[in-house]
């Protein structure tokens, strides 16, 4: 019998693999992983830097990006689909909630690098911050998260402390 829940409880933290006829599917626990990249996926790790942009129309962001795995992605194609997740950015300083966007509610993109462990993704969304000035956060430590709810309510959450930077192109006014 503890054969039996030694092997349960490794499928249970193992992905699954599902095989129809030439169709190989791998299915994961949902997951969202927090990233940056204006156009391409840069991962952002614990205590790294993440920079802070000036944008096209006068204001400051951060580049947010999310990749998935394990959860309905919606249709990227079509914006007013009921299956499209929603997508939210959080950047907290000193306890306050810094992010003035709204969430985003749009299908994710499927993943085009083969070596990747995730299935769909999200890239460059400007998190737009409630500042005048890049030199009031430069060098601050800022909570940055990501939180998509799929269709049915359910959300994933990927959360870490980074250093803010102000990006090296950053020419106000």
């Amino acid at each position: 019998m503890s054969l039996l829940l030694v092997l349960l409880s490794l499928v249970a933290c193992t992905p699954q693999t599902s095989h129809t006829g030439a169709l190989t599917t791998t299915l994961y626990d949902a997951e969202v992983r927090l990233g940056t990249g204006e156009i391409a996926w840069q991962d952002v790790d614990e205590g790294g830097a993440v920079y802070v942009v000036y944008g096209p129309q006068g204001g400051y962001h951060l580049l947010g990006s999310v990749r998935t795995r394990g959860l309905n992605a919606g249709n990227a194609t079509d914006l007013s689909s009921v299956q499209n997740p929603t997508t939210a950015f959080s950047v907290i300083w000193n306890e306050a909630e810094m992010v003035m966007s709204s969430p985003i509610v749009q299908g994710l993109d499927t993943v085009t690098d083969e070596n990747a462990a995730w299935t769909h993704e999200m890239i460059g969304r400007f998190a737009i911050l409630d500042i005048t000035t890049d030199q009031k956060i430069a060098g601050e430590e800022v909570t940055f998260s990501v939180t998509v709810t799929d269709s049915i309510g359910q959300s994933y959450s990927d959360t870490r402390d980074v250093i803010v930077e102000p990006h090296p192109s950053n020419t106000p006014g």
